[in-house]
């Protein structure tokens, strides 16, 4: 699925994160990992440039609210080489007990051969950076009232639906999240709408329709089990935040299945370096505001539906 309609999304979460992660309370002092942030599934595909796709679900399993978090990856492979990359959880303000998704790109120069083709992954680490812990959290007022799967005829997959604002304050910049998932209730993909859907805000007793496609899987050309058979929604009222006690959540996304499913080896000890980590910033920071003005300057051509999948055909790996 091509992405353009999603860079600011995606942008916007990265350099809130990454800003934040900077510039910590001690300047000195390099962030620290957060074992309250668990990737409790994950799984990998290939782009037919050979990059390595990594998507996951991760869920904040202690008692405080975290305005951003950001993920490190380690890709290890057979012969013990290592690969590692940074993203974000898609949500703001991650909830106890909440689940978000996320989608993590390991670039394929950084590995000996120049490509993942071909190569044996053995695992996938993955280290939590939340930015601080905070009273805020989204008006969680916004429900999906209805939603359904669909693939078209170029074999993209949908999910699209109605959400309904059950509160009495206007919804604001409403973004909807879907986490897809195989028969197994394994995740295979991810997506979301990039921008606000409409109307924006949606009134009280007010009603909006979405429609998410997800990301790189033709469902016509790829694996069995890489096929979708189910998603999860979930909702960000990104300009509507209350302060105060957070509400109790249900941990959403959910998989309609879930026993048997690999687990993530616990990640490494010890901390990233302070030069390590402000290059690393400085990239992405970079980055995310070249993809925010390509998007403003393209907004006005610019198709607001998702646009078909890629029509790549993921390699098969053994999946751990």
């Amino acid at each position: 699925m091509k992405r353009a309609s999603v860079c600011i999304f995606s942008a916007i979460l990265v350099f809130a994160s990454l800003v934040l992660i900077s510039f910590p309370s001690t300047a000195s002092q390099p962030p620290e990992p957060d074992s309250n942030i668990k990737v409790i599934d994950y799984n990998w595909y290939l782009e037919s440039t050979g990059t390595l796709v990594a998507v996951g679900v991760a869920q904040n399993t202690g008692p405080y609210t975290y305005r951003n978090i950001t993920l490190a990856g380690t890709v290890f492979t057979q012969d013990d080489a290592t690969v590692y990359s940074y993203t974000v959880v898609w949500v703001s303000n991650l909830l106890p007990n909440q689940k978000a998704p996320f989608y993590m790109q390991f670039d394929p120069r950084d590995t000996f051969y120049g490509s993942f083709i071909g190569v044996e992954i053995s695992k996938i680490d993955f280290i939590a950076y939340p930015s601080e812990k905070t009273q805020n959290y989204l008006y969680p007022e916004v429900i999906v009232q209805n939603s359904d799967g669909w693939i078209d005829t170029d074999g993209a997959f949908y999910v699209s639906g109605t959400v309904k604002n059950t509160g009495t304050q206007d919804a604001k910049d409403v973004i909807i999240v879907a986490t897809f998932y195989n028969k197994a209730g394994k995740i295979v993909s991810v997506g979301n709408t990039g921008i606000p859907i409409t109307p924006n805000p949606i009134p009280p007793e007010g009603t909006a329709n979405f429609k998410v496609g997800a990301w790189d899987l033709n469902q016509n050309l790829i694996d069995e089990q890489y096929k979708i058979a189910s998603s999860s929604v979930l909702v960000q009222v990104s300009g509507t935040v209350l302060h105060g006690d957070a509400p109790v959540v249900t941990p959403n996304p959910t998989a309609g299945v879930t026993s048997g499913n690999p687990q993530p080896t616990a990640p490494p000890s010890g901390n990233l370096s302070n030069t390590y980590i402000i290059i690393i910033i400085v990239v992405i920071a970079a980055v995310a505001i070249i993809a925010i003005l390509f998007q403003i300057h393209q907004r006005g051509s610019a198709k607001t539906k998702p646009t078909k999948s890629s029509n790549a055909k993921p390699k098969k790996h053994k999946q751990h």
